[in-house]
């Protein structure tokens, strides 16, 4: 794939778009795609940084070390050993949370035949904070590490086809993804966690309003997300998601 096609997209409509949202910002299509996907692929970009990782664990141990990397296709569940090896603590809303990083990070392994000290898995510090749960606006997270998948956001904007159900039309207007239960937990704000510049767009999102995702046939949508995880989303559903957006603007505007 080439992560900077969306560059070769018609010059006056990548004009209309900045200019559209410049005025409107609601208008631009960022603010309604997670924040792991607003960018390129994040398993591109993981990829060199496990080779330098894995050359390192070689030069550490001084010898040959058998390795295999997995990015999100391996048969494991990666949260769990991250918990397990104290990388962080099963949060309420079933990720692992680091109590420097928060849980805005992505996890990738490698598995080797090296003999390791494992290190000590961290208390959980949600304590009784329900914060995540009670901010879920389709009630995906029904308790503690609990998720129901066809509530999910997330899931419904990305792998589940067909109409939204009539009760998640208000709450449920995405495009691809949902960052709310990472949103509101004091993890990822009062301790330390990371903040996002609020309005400032990637570039590539920056030219890419909701009226091109409206009227964009399949080589447009190939031009805009070429490169990015919003790809996997194929044209119908993205015509859907949007739809649901606008729908959410325009009644909010009323």
């Amino acid at each position: 794939v080439d992560p900077d096609r969306w560059r070769q997209r018609d010059g006056a409509r990548r004009r209309a778009a900045r200019e559209l949202i410049a005025r409107s910002p609601a208008l631009g299509a960022w603010p309604w795609i997670a924040r792991y996907e607003r960018d390129a692929s994040y398993h591109r970009i993981n990829d060199g940084k496990l080779d330098r990782f894995v050359e390192k664990l070689r030069s550490i141990a001084g010898g040959a070390v058998r390795t295999q990397d997995s990015i999100e296709h391996g048969a494991f569940f990666e949260r769990d050993f991250a918990v397990q090896s104290g990388v962080g603590w099963w949060g309420k809303n079933n990720l692992a949370i680091n109590p420097e990083l928060g849980s805005f990070f992505v996890l990738t392994s490698v598995f080797t035949d090296l003999e390791l000290e494992p290190d000590e898995p961290l208390a959980d510090h949600c304590l009784s904070c329900r914060l995540c749960i009670d901010a879920c606006p389709t009630g995906a997270l029904d308790g503690p590490h609990r998720i129901v998948i066809d509530r999910c956001l997330s899931a419904r904007t990305i792998s589940i086809d067909g109409p939204m159900p009539a009760a998640y039309l208000d709450s449920g207007a995405r495009l691809s993804g949902c960052d709310i239960c990472q949103e509101v937990c004091p993890w990822n704000g009062s301790h330390g966690g990371p903040r996002e510049r609020v309005g400032e767009a990637p570039e590539r999102w920056g030219e890419v309003s909701l009226l091109d995702l409206l009227s964009c046939d399949e080589t447009e949508r190939l031009l805009m997300f070429e490169g990015s995880l919003v790809a996997r989303i194929p044209l119908h559903m993205l015509h859907r998601n949007a739809c649901l957006v606008a729908a959410r603007i325009f009644h909010a505007a009323a």
